[in-house]
């Protein structure tokens, strides 16, 4: 069985794409251990165990192969824990058959291809539960020290641990009683673990994700949806067969009555929690792994109890042989495991397919902008892992380019800039999608430039603002992207090197010396970034007149400067170097970098300060 089950997880491992929540982990475990730490103290919705996991292993490979492992090998050796499980507490052949249903259960195999911790939750839990079982027959402290490390370990791998632990404490109970003592180490150790994730997860109770207002019904149906999708993912009746063959070995182990109340209080508590608690996150199948050993182990007990008169050779061969079949169900929907698009029915970007056209579609030097920053992340880290050349990296508009050629990477609404691509070619016309690769589609427009803005008289201003003055106005871009949720903004294309944009006025007014006012709006809100203001006369030198290192609670700055000499023509850059120190949510920290408005002014010398103007916002 395990032999079956290693060949269905491993092989193919890396040939599918991630989709958005498997890619966030190597995304994030980019980051320094502490402010990866402080991500999921604040953001994220997990504890910390799986990504600090991923970090040293993406730090060796980052293949999807490697970074799979971390799920293979748990999904691998939960077949054995079941067998022991099932050896324990209803039969050898129990266990058999339960570890064979598992080595073949689509949503087990799915998890055990996924970079998420699911397949390591469900290892643990099923350590935890092997630990309690033999500490039950033997007292031996060693059985008692596995399961503290389980239940430490559950807890710093997912949350759901704190709705699991009171079902297992009443299953345990039920199982001992009327002796305390199983029962009693369970709770010091429960107590002990929990007391070291607590401060992640106080924190984590704040979130939008633990507020209760899902109808009974949703929950409901949500628990029933996922205990048949966990008997069996894919489409057809074996779902439902699963389900009566756990049904039979309730039956079978009916002379049993504590076994079958322990059992029920492991799937019925935790839905009953969820029930009381009115939490409406849980419609994923992966919310409800407590589901799994009762079920694996009705099934297995089931299977066992039809085979019993076939003498143990022949009811061993009969598993083998049912294993082997349900395993060619598998392979003959090989494309939902081990295709390029292995998403389980989900629809999403295929990253990996994406990334792979990127080089045709995109070419150096070209603006880019992106539907949300998740996806331009996503995308970015798939595109620099293939070590060709990054276009997504390499944006340059020069001062002598009369137009520029822009790349939207849509999928979906890109925030104010358009929510249809009929409202993006309204405001691009010429506008022409060239492909859609693994669900994203690349669109391409040109832009007119007029790289430097005459001032005629004084006084004079402009405030360059929005996506059309990022490209179209500005002198020269470089090492930047356009950003179009929440206001149009240039950010750094990539971490830990600045990029610039530049803005070129050309002064015409005859006064050769006027006063100059510069005001800028940004978003500074990561550690260690830095935003420079720079100013330079008729091709000469510049110098830094403000700047900004993060994080910085204002979101605007100021600057008069009376210009040290006659001059004709100003250069204004702005370089934005973005440090990769505070993790934010979309799998990146570069749109915690922004600049999202620049007011450039000039009036005679002496004259009176034009102000900041009413499109250059105040703090």
């Amino acid at each position: 069985m395990i032999v079956i089950g290693a060949c269905l997880r491993l092989y193919n491992l890396g040939v599918p794409s991630m989709w958005w929540d498997e890619a966030l982990v190597p995304l994030i475990a980019r980051f320094p251990v502490g402010s990866i730490l402080e991500w999921l103290r604040t953001i994220e919705v997990h504890p910390p165990l799986f990504y600090l996991l991923v970090k040293p292993l993406a730090a060796a490979s980052q293949t999807d192969f490697a970074l799979r492992l971390l799920s293979a090998l748990p999904g691998i050796a939960c077949l054995y824990f079941v067998y022991r499980l099932g050896e324990e507490l209803v039969s050898p052949l129990a266990g058999l058959c339960a570890a064979g249903l598992l080595a073949v259960n689509p949503y087990a195999l799915w998890l055990s291809r996924i970079v998420r911790p699911y397949s390591l939750y469900l290892l643990l839990y099923l350590v935890l539960l092997w630990g309690l079982v033999r500490y039950r027959a033997t007292r031996a402290g060693r059985y008692a020290l596995a399961v503290f490390a389980a239940t430490l370990l559950l807890y710093w791998t997912h949350y759901m641990m704190v709705v699991l632990a009171p079902a297992i404490g009443l299953a345990v109970l039920v199982m001992t009683f009327p002796s305390w003592r199983a029962f009693l180490l369970l709770a010091a150790t429960d107590t002990l673990a929990f007391s070291t994730v607590l401060p992640f997860f106080l924190l984590t109770l704040r979130l939008p994700h633990w507020v209760g207002e899902a109808p009974l019904s949703e929950i409901l149906a949500n628990a029933g949806g996922s205990l048949l999708k966990l008997a069996w993912f894919l489409p057809g009746p074996l779902g439902w067969a699963m389900l009566a063959l756990c049904g039979l070995g309730f039956v079978a182990v009916r002379g049993r009555p504590r076994l079958v109340a322990a059992g029920l209080a492991l799937c019925l508590v935790p839905v009953a929690i969820v029930l009381a608690g009115r939490l409406g996150w849980t419609g994923e199948p992966r919310y409800f792994l407590n589901f799994f050993p009762v079920m694996l182990l009705g099934a297995g007990g089931g299977l066992a109890w039809l085979r019993g008169r076939l003498g143990p050779a022949a009811a061993r061969l009969a598993c083998l042989g049912l294993t082997v079949v349900l395993a060619a169900v598998v392979v003959n929907n090989a494309r939902e495991f081990y295709g390029e698009r292995s998403l389980l029915g989900m629809t999403w970007i295929s990253y990996k397919q994406a990334a792979a056209a990127v080089p045709g579609l995109v070419r150096p030097g070209e603006a880019v902008m992106a539907s949300e920053d998740g996806l331009y992340n996503a995308l970015d880290w798939h595109v620099q892992r293939r070590g060709r050349g990054n276009p997504l990296r390499a944006v340059d508009v020069r001062p002598t380019d009369g137009e520029v050629m822009v790349n939207f990477l849509w999928f979906g609404p890109m925030g104010h800039l358009a929510q249809t691509k009929d409202d993006l070619a309204r405001r691009y016309p010429g506008l022409v999608e060239v492909g859609t690769v693994g669900g994203l589609s690349f669109l391409k427009a040109v832009v007119q430039r007029t790289p430097v803005q005459p001032a005629t008289a004084l006084p004079w201003e402009r405030t360059f603002a929005g996506a059309a003055d990022i490209l179209g106005s500005s002198h020269s871009l470089r090492g930047l992207v356009v950003n179009p949720n929440w206001g149009e903004a240039a950010q750094p294309a990539q971490n830990d090197r600045a990029g610039s944009i530049e803005y070129c006025v050309d002064n015409l007014s005859g006064q050769g010396r006027p006063r100059i006012s510069l005001a800028c709006r940004y978003v500074n809100a990561g550690e260690g970034n830095v935003l420079r203001l720079l100013v330079g006369y008729d091709g000469g030198p510049l110098r830094e007149v403000l700047s900004s290192t993060g994080p910085d609670r204002h979101v605007y700055r100021k600057v008069v400067l009376d210009p040290p000499r006659d001059f004709r023509r100003l250069l204004v850059r702005v370089e934005l170097s973005c440090a990769r120190k505070t993790a934010q949510y979309p799998g990146g920290n570069l749109a915690g970098l922004q600049l999202r408005g620049l007011l450039v002014a000039l009036d005679a010398p002496g004259g009176d300060d034009p102000g900041c103007g009413p499109a250059a916002g105040r703090p």
